[in-house]
């Protein structure tokens, strides 16, 4: 489980004084807690944006809490972050969350020729957050040319179930282009 280190904000502090720190202000709210200001290092929320998965877990007011990112702001022409909302997902309630998959192995079919081509980089699934993983991963090197993956020959974890349809195509291995 990916962890983002928060903290309260005091909103006294401007927002362009704290960016100008490389510290980005947010907010947090959900079904057990109201919108708290908070705010959190850029490099923190660059290094949780760019793991895999969708659900993090934050420490606030003396509560492990998990969370997931319902926005985050950018500058339209610089790009730079300027603001992040996380929204709560409480404890022992499902959530939907689209996870990555990992392609691992090089298709037989390619080996003779044919070309990987992939359709879904991620799936969405349903589940507890203890229980979604941070991706999904997929041995796909027994692929011929001519065969697919689909989300369900994906290796879900139990308790956890796939909303997008069994038969929706992840890769495919194609016969060469002339």
């Amino acid at each position: 489980m990916n962890k983002i280190k928060i903290e309260n904000r005091i909103l006294d502090s401007k927002s362009h004084e704290l960016r100008n720190q490389k510290i980005i202000p947010g907010v947090i709210y959900g079904p057990t807690i109201n919108t708290e200001p908070i705010k959190a290092t850029l490099r923190e929320i660059k290094k949780a944006t760019e793991q895999p998965g969708e659900i993090y877990q934050v420490n606030h007011c003396d509560k492990s809490l998990f969370v997931k990112f319902e926005n985050i702001q950018k500058d339209p022409v610089s790009h730079e972050l300027l603001h992040f909302s996380l929204v709560q997902i409480p404890q022992g309630a499902e959530g939907k969350v689209e996870i990555p998959i990992q392609l691992n192995g090089t298709p037989f079919g390619v080996k003779k020729g044919g070309v990987l081509l992939t359709i879904k980089d991620s799936v969405t699934v349903n589940g507890k957050p203890r229980s979604i993983p941070k991706k999904i991963e997929a041995d796909i090197s027994n692929l011929k040319i001519g065969d697919k993956l689909t989300v369900h020959d994906l290796n879900i974890p139990k308790k956890v179930y796939a909303v997008d349809h069994r038969t929706d195509i992840i890769a495919v291995c194609r016969p060469p282009s002339d």
